[in-house]
């Protein structure tokens, strides 16, 4: 289970921005599988999207309110459901990008089985 809480008061850039990768939050999880492949675990949260710009990772969420998020949810599969399975976590971040914005996160966390 993997739990991140933050929250996003505005953003000038539409959805995920001009290439689908800028968001105000976003989580980014490297992984190795069982059959030894590494892949990468990204979701990108944004309020608005009036220009409708591409959000291939992208979660819309409430603007102005604490927002928790947990994997998995009904939208997200389990993370060992994931392609290749996960055999561990290299790394976990949390990262913000884009034009104009103000995101705060609270509190991110991971928890084995």
């Amino acid at each position: 289970m993997h739990t991140c809480r933050f929250s996003k008061d505005q953003h000038s850039l539409s959805g995920g921005g001009y290439l689908g990768s800028e968001y105000p939050v976003q989580v980014r999880m490297l992984y190795r599988g069982a059959d030894g492949g590494e892949r990468l675990w990204v979701r990108g949260f944004y309020i608005q999207n009036v220009e409708g710009r591409r959000t291939d990772h992208g979660v819309k969420v409430d603007g102005g309110r604490w927002v928790e998020y947990t994997v998995p949810d009904a939208g997200d599969p389990s993370l060992l459901a994931l392609a290749g399975g996960v055999r561990y976590i290299r790394w976990v971040e949390v990262m913000a990008s884009g034009h104009d914005f103000e995101a705060y996160v609270r509190r991110i966390s991971l928890l084995g089985q």
